[in-house]
């Protein structure tokens, strides 16, 4: 298996049924590695994980999807094909609402 690590966040927005819309995100990824983010929503911690992890795209928009709640929990997966000895790294990572800009 190739090696690989995972970095979870859960992001709160003050706001219940929230419609979530895109995340960006900035990395360096050398030949054979990869950074992976999938997200779900919820309102409340306790029911994020009735809702299965959906894999997106950097900045492409993600609201005809349906991904909404007070809460979203962003899932990303770092890795690198076996053999290959660089791994990827995350800079930054920001959420945005489908209302905004």
């Amino acid at each position: 298996m190739a090696p690989s690590g995972t970095w979870t966040v859960i992001h709160d927005s003050g706001a219940p049924g929230t419609k979530w819309g895109t995340v960006c995100w900035s990395g360096l990824t050398p030949a054979g590695t990869h950074i992976k983010v999938e997200v779900r929503a919820a309102d409340s911690e306790i029911d994020l994980p009735a809702s299965a992890f959906q894999e997106v795209l950097n900045c492409v928009s993600f609201c005809d999807l349906g991904i909404a709640g007070g809460l979203i929990e962003i899932r990303t997966t770092l890795s690198r094909d076996p053999g290959v000895k660089d791994t990827p790294i995350l800079y930054d990572l920001t959420v945005r609402c489908c209302n905004q800009p």
